[in-house]
């Protein structure tokens, strides 16, 4: 119980503090005083959470410490524990709930003076679906308190109780503080996006300002920026907007390094029509990869199965990065692999095929209950040779057989020991199902065979 009751003492003292800086954050939204906010007051209307906090491990430990823990003091003394424990978390409990409740209400406070339909509308829905409400906690705080008039003598189910509800109020807060910041900056990002008319209307902002501030970084012209802005929308068959590029009066024609590359970049397509996958590739302008050692042509691979999860290698060409750091220029072209990416790919595909992800792909494993050596590479040389995925492991316990097959969720097992190697048997365990038959040694392959076929 120990560590049950420090993570109690730990997680409400952080808890204390989140609170103090989140509730002010929601007073500044809702343009209210924030000046009484301190460490021991997160303006919920009770000051003395934090020192409870504090209170219960140390009160616990006095308890657990105590004769009860040394098997002292008689039958009573347990349940004199359960009583100190339920002294030192009834209060937590009630801190909690009302710190909770009134998270939660300035939650909606924040929610419906939002200034934005929009926004309050799609924040709002997630806020009703995510966020604990008000009757959670209630719900949470009233099985606590039965636990405790019922006189529980089990500390371990009122801590635990606590911890529930201390999961909820943390949720409740941290939404509290996402609706306080999004009130706040929506309410800056409105201001900055739209200006008072006459009092009664609201015009733009000249976006042509804001566009010219961020190109003259860039060294640009806005007129420049325009183009790029068209340029990146294209997108579309190889062939097909290469030849819309190439065509007569196309400004990439006006200067010699983006008819070079679009040659280089004709030579490519037409390669890759000529090997029968060009309708696999998509000739994008948008595309832009984050390193600027890039020196042509750059490219990304995405999956385009039911898992969804962005492109999964990406490279290009780069003619002086390994010049960087030798004293030769060598041009390369090189990609990355998201290797995290194509296994959460792999893994999907296999759930949606309802298959269990293995660690091998050996389907039998070959049981040898001896030691002989001899027997094993026999028999997984058999097997081998019938392209059935195999490995043999030699131990004199069955145990070892069984939870090295379950471990590497193996599917089949061939067990051989001293009766079936006299008897020219062997035994065919399913690992899954735990059934079991026996074969003839000489039929072994033909009777995998027909198990492993779909």
């Amino acid at each position: 119980m120990y560590g049950v009751f420090a993570l109690l003492d730990h997680q409400t003292a952080a808890l204390s503090t989140i609170a103090d800086a989140v509730a002010a954050l929601s007073c500044d939204a809702l343009k209210a005083d924030v000046t009484a906010f301190n460490l021991m007051d997160s303006g919920d209307g009770y000051t003395a959470k934090d020192e409870i906090a504090k209170l219960v491990h140390s009160k616990t430990r006095v308890e657990l410490n105590s004769a009860v823990k040394a098997g002292k003091g008689g039958p009573g003394s347990v349940a004199g524990a359960a009583g100190m424990v339920r002294t030192a978390l009834l209060p937590l409990a009630a801190a909690l709930w009302d710190l909770g409740t009134c998270s939660f209400d300035r939650s909606k406070s924040n929610l419906y003076s939002m200034g934005s339909d929009d926004l309050r509308s799609s924040l709002g829905g997630l806020f009703e679906k995510k966020c604990p409400s008000n009757d959670s906690l209630k719900n949470e705080f009233k099985l606590f308190s039965e636990l405790v008039f019922e006189g529980e003598e089990n500390y371990g189910k009122l801590a635990h109780q606590v911890n529930v509800l201390l999961g909820l109020v943390w949720k409740v807060v941290a939404w509290e503080a996402i609706i306080a910041y999004v009130s706040l900056e929506g309410a800056e990002l409105n201001e900055s996006k739209s200006t008072e008319v006459n009092g009664e209307e609201k015009a733009k902002v000249d976006k042509k300002s804001e566009k010219k501030r961020k190109v003259e970084e860039k060294g640009l012209t806005i007129e420049a920026a325009d183009k790029i802005g068209d340029f990146v929308k294209e997108r579309g068959s190889p062939l097909e907007l290469l030849s819309k590029l190439k065509s007569e009066g196309s400004e990439f024609l006006d200067n010699n390094a983006s008819v070079d590359a679009l040659n280089d970049l004709e030579i490519l397509f037409k390669a890759l029509d000529k090997s029968k996958c060009i309708d696999k590739v998509t000739f994008d302008l948008s595309l832009a990869r984050g390193l600027d050692y890039y020196t042509g042509v750059i490219y990304e691979a995405v999956f385009k199965g039911g898992a969804q999860v962005g492109s999964i290698a990406a490279g290009g060409r780069y003619d002086n990065l390994i010049g960087m750091f030798g004293t030769k220029q060598v041009p390369a072209v090189g990609v990355s692999l998201g290797i995290e990416r194509v296994f959460n790919i792999m893994e999907q595909i296999q759930k949606d095929q309802n298959q269990t992800t293995r660690a091998t792909k050996t389907e039998v494993l070959v049981s040898i209950l001896g030691d002989d050596l001899i027997q094993a590479a026999e028999l997984a040389s058999e097997l081998w040779d019938a392209k059935i995925k195999a490995e043999y492991l030699v131990a004199k316990r069955p145990d070892k057989h069984f939870r090295h097959a379950e471990e590497s969720k193996i599917p089949w097992m061939l067990m051989v020991g001293e009766r079936q190697v006299k008897e020219g048997t062997v035994r065919l365990k399913d690992v899954e199902s735990k059934a079991e038959d026996v074969i003839q040694r000489g039929s072994v392959v033909e009777e995998l065979r027909r198990r492993l076929s779909p």
